[in-house]
C-alpha cells in the first residue's frame, strides 16, 4: 500500500516541480500543511 501510495504522489508532485522543496516535505511529511508550521 505504501508503495502506491508513494507512486501516485511522486506522479503527481512531478507535475508541481515549481513547488521545489515544499512539495518534496508534504511528500516526506504525508502531513502536507498540518506538518508545515510555517504554512500557516
Amino acid at each position: 500500500m505504501v508503495r502506491r501510495v508513494m507512486r501516485h504522489v511522486l506522479t503527481h508532485q512531478a507535475d508541481q516541480l515549481q513547488d521545489d522543496g515544499i512539495a518534496v516535505l508534504k511528500w516526506l511529511t504525508g502531513g502536507e500543511r498540518r506538518a508545515l508550521p510555517w504554512s500557516d
